[in-house]
């Protein structure tokens, strides 16, 4: 049976995919925008709901009979951080969060479930430490704005409705994020890494991501999922693995003390080390396309 499937932030990577499969399928992605012009950029998708997330009442009508809510409403991490720009990092997730459980705790007909994003920032700096879904929360400005975003997108459980987080790692795709930005570098033949190349990242190919927001949507149930793949890596053997995957070397080094003076506190989010683990998300019958990075490659550059 179709589904009506609201989302919020679905002109961003993960989001644009996500409301192009579900129509593909033959669901009904309702898109939520303030600006409904980019948002129209998808032609396949055929119901838009302008409104200001002061007021969501306006819009109510609209929303009922929805069969899930899913959220990646937030402004992109990937900036220099100033005091200014960091408090729109937050006030971007926790308004948008806010106003949608406003939303369903006014809906007659509740979703069956609100597919919340969150980031494994949560988790903080940890080293070579593994952690998974009910690891204790780490230290940081990432790991504040995760806890508050969760927090207030949890708020639905008290209007009857489950509540998945997604918790995201570094999302590899052809059409943008981190894979995009890096590649330009490789063809120049000065690819390499990035800090002291130890570090460890927690990727996931854009299919499984997307896959796994579907999962959650067609099987509500409540808690933590880990938006990671089950092999994290160190940066050196990412850009290996990229460079392999584009026959270019991947012997350049950026150090972290460059990247510090570059983008200041936001390098944090490419310095860290998180070796992350899905241990939740596989125990709910996910199933990855891409568990291993030289696959994932490979289907990415091919």
């Amino acid at each position: 049976m179709s589904k009506r499937v609201v989302i919020t932030g679905a002109t961003g990577l993960i989001g644009k995919k996500l409301a192009k499969k579900l129509h593909e399928r033959g669901d009904v992605p309702v898109i939520i925008s303030r600006d409904p012009v980019q948002a129209r950029g998808m032609s396949f998708v055929t119901e838009f709901v302008k409104w200001d997330y002061k007021d969501p009442k306006q819009v109510l009508k609209k929303l009922e009979g929805a069969h899930a809510f899913v959220n990646l409403a937030g402004a992109s991490v990937a900036e220099k951080w100033s005091d200014a720009y960091k408090m729109t990092i937050l006030n971007s997730r926790i308004q948008t969060t806010d106003a949608l459980v406003n939303a369903i705790s006014l809906l007659e007909e509740k979703p069956k479930v609100l597919v919340s994003s969150s980031a494994t920032g949560f988790y903080g700096n940890t080293g070579d430490e593994e952690v998974d879904e009910v690891s204790p929360r780490g230290e940081g400005f990432l790991a504040d704005v995760c806890t508050a975003w969760e927090q207030e997108a949890q708020i639905a459980r008290d209007h009857g409705v489950k509540v998945s987080i997604v918790r995201t790692g570094v999302v590899l795709s052809s059409e943008g994020g981190a894979l995009k930005k890096m590649i330009p570098a490789f063809k120049f033949m000065v690819g390499g890494s990035l800090g002291a190349g130890t570090q460890w990242m927690s990727w996931i190919h854009i299919d499984d991501i997307v896959d796994l927001y579907i999962h959650l949507i067609d099987n509500p149930q409540d808690g933590v999922f880990n938006g990671v793949s089950p092999t994290p890596v160190m940066m050196d053997v990412f850009v290996f693995h990229l460079g392999r995957a584009l026959k270019k070397p991947s012997l350049m080094k950026i150090p972290s003390f460059a990247l510090k003076i570059l983008f200041g506190e936001m390098a944090s989010t490419i310095l860290d080390s998180q070796k992350v683990i899905p241990a939740y998300t596989e125990k709910s019958g996910f199933h990855f396309k891409f568990p291993e990075l030289d696959e994932a490659m490979e289907d990415l550059l091919k």
